[in-house]
């Protein structure tokens, strides 16, 4: 466990010292804050009972891109660099490095999430908010981001060329994230429920109605869990 957060740190300090981290984190509060504004609350700003579900649709949009884009450099640097072959001298093992490094990823989503929260805390003096509604979209935001970074991880373990990862990360990503959900509009019953587990933007929705769906979490958690399985083997497979 010592071993992972000191991984973890270690990637911590590198992403805060990056001026990339920042960039990164200011066109996503940006994407975010100007969707909100533009397509759904010029008229509404402190009408947080509108503007709210409008950031969450566009945070959900913008972890399928930024999520992709935070974690294959992660794998990729250091399979570029043989770093993963100097770690293993140690010794540490591929899963304690690739769960630490799933750590540092964690924390900067959790940065990117809570930032782009502020704008409803800042409000909270003129306007009623449901903590229970927010904390349950949030919840699975979080999940969602991780999922996706998880997804990335496991993309980038096999190939070597960043457009490759990201190519192929963007499209397991954006089938779960929204073509799942099209294809199973456009099939038979029995297939339509297949599609429309696998797809996200099903489970997002019933969130942003009020629900909440422990399966869905699951869903998520499985995700996550298999595509860093994933990594770990591949990697291991390659420094052994």
């Amino acid at each position: 466990m010592k071993a992972i957060l000191n991984i973890t740190r270690k990637e911590l300090r590198r992403w805060l010292s990056m001026p990339s981290f920042y960039i990164l984190l200011g066109l996503f509060l940006m994407s975010v804050g100007l969707y909100t504004w533009f397509f759904h609350a010029q008229d509404s700003f402190f009408d947080i009972e509108r503007v709210f579900p409008a950031s969450l649709g566009a945070i959900y949009w913008g972890l399928a891109i930024f999520a992709p884009i935070l974690s294959t450099g992660v794998i990729m640097e250091e399979k570029k660099t043989n770093m993963f072959k100097v770690l293993l001298v140690k010794p540490i093992s591929v899963r304690k490095i690739v769960v630490g490094k799933l750590g540092a990823i964690v924390v900067v989503l959790a940065i990117f999430l809570v930032l782009s929260s502020l704008h409803y805390l800042s409000i909270l003096s003129i306007s009623a908010i449901n903590f229970h509604y927010v904390a349950r979209n949030y919840l699975f935001l979080c999940l969602l981001g991780i999922a996706y970074a998880s997804i990335s991880m496991s993309v980038a373990s096999f190939f070597y060329h960043y457009w490759k990862s990201y190519l192929f990360s963007y499209l397991i990503i954006f089938f779960v994230h929204f073509f799942a959900n099209l294809l199973g509009s456009l099939s038979i019953a029995e297939v339509q429920i297949i599609f429309n587990y696998i797809g996200l933007y099903a489970h997002f929705d019933y969130f942003l109605s009020g629900g909440f769906a422990l399966s869905t979490c699951v869903y998520l958690l499985s995700i996550t869990t298999i595509g860093t399985a994933i990594t770990i083997y591949k990697l291991g497979r390659d420094n052994s």
